[in-house]
C-alpha cells in the first residue's frame, strides 16, 4: 500500500494508520490514483467560497439563505448539488470525459436523459475506434 505521509511516500503493509489530522486510513481503503490531487482541487472558486461560508456559519442553511438572499430550499438544492459533485469528483472514473459529464449532471447543467445519451454515444464511439 502506498501512503503519502509527511510529503514522502512510503510503502508499508499495515492494518491501519492514523495521521495527526485524525483521518483513519484502513487496509482496503481505495487510494487515489494521483495522490497529489484531491477532489477539492477540481472545485470552482465559487464552490470553495460556498463551503467556506457554510463552515463559518456552522453549517446553518438558514444563515446561508440569509447571507445569499435566497430561500432555504434554494440553498438546500445548492448544497445537494455540491455534495453530488464532490461524490462524483471523489469517484475513480477513468474517463475524463465521463467524469466531466457526471459533474455537469451533478451541477444541474444537464439532465439525466442528456447524460445517458452522451455517455452512450461516447462509449459507442470509443468502441468503433478500437
Amino acid at each position: 500500500m502506498l501512503i503519502p505521509f509527511f510529503e514522502v511516500f512510503i510503502i508499508i503493509k499495515l492494518t491501519f494508520i492514523m495521521c495527526k489530522c485524525m483521518v483513519l486510513i484502513t487496509e482496503g481503503d481505495p487510494m487515489p490514483t494521483d495522490p497529489s490531487r484531491s477532489w477539492i482541487d477540481d472545485l470552482s472558486e465559487e464552490d470553495v467560497a460556498f463551503i467556506k461560508r457554510f463552515v463559518l456559519n456552522s453549517g446553518s442553511l438558514k444563515e446561508m439563505a440569509k447571507l445569499y438572499g435566497v430561500t432555504y430550499p434554494t440553498i438546500r438544492l445548492r448544497l445537494d448539488r455540491l455534495i453530488a459533485k464532490v461524490e462524483t469528483l471523489d469517484e475513480d472514473i477513468p474517463s475524463k470525459f465521463e467524469k466531466a459529464l457526471r459533474v455537469k449532471y451533478a451541477e444541474g447543467k444537464i439532465d439525466y436523459d442528456t447524460l445517458k445519451e452522451l455517455l452512450r454515444l461516447h462509449k459507442s464511439e470509443k468502441g468503433n475506434k478500437s
